[in-house]
């Protein structure tokens, strides 16, 4: 009877720790799609970046030919 009771305990621990292990599982795999999410938007952000470095860039080269001021 001690050694079933035993068991059971056993048993018990065991769903217990594989639902936590499933939970965790869940987690890991929800963290892991949002961090494709934060790569592609960084990403995004490098090109928008690169692309008003180069806008200000060309916008200073036009006021030059223009013998505009310019402002840093």
């Amino acid at each position: 009877r001690d050694l079933q009771v035993g068991i059971q305990n056993d048993v018990a621990k065991l769903l217990a720790k594989r639902h936590t292990l499933v939970r965790l599982q869940d987690k890991q795999k929800k963290l892991g799609d949002e961090l494709c999410v934060i790569m592609e938007d960084s990403d995004t952000v490098k090109r928008c970046k690169r692309t008003l470095e180069d806008m200000q860039t060309e916008a200073t080269e036009a006021a030059k030919d223009l013998d505009c001021a310019i402002v840093d």
